[in-house]
């Protein structure tokens, strides 16, 4: 993938509330959307990513257009 791009700050603050909270969240990607618990946020060689309990890999935050809680949807 080309060159880091970060995150808008209000994206990444979301993006830690749901990690803190553990909750269920649909993330949208510049590829797709997901469904998945956000277990943490890291930063590795200065990129950051977002881990899914569901996912294998880390997906770069740079991917990420918009996250949305979905208990809040219940």
């Amino acid at each position: 993938m080309d060159k880091y791009k970060p995150i808008d700050c209000e994206l990444h603050d979301k993006l830690e509330d749901a990690a803190v909270r553990r909750v269920p969240v649909e993330i949208q990607l510049d590829t797709g959307t997901i469904n998945g618990t956000v277990v943490d946020v890291k930063t590795v060689a200065s990129k950051e990513f977002l881990v899914l309990k569901e996912q294998a890999e880390p997906i770069r935050l740079d991917r990420v257009l918009a996250v949305t809680d979905t208990a809040e949807k219940e």
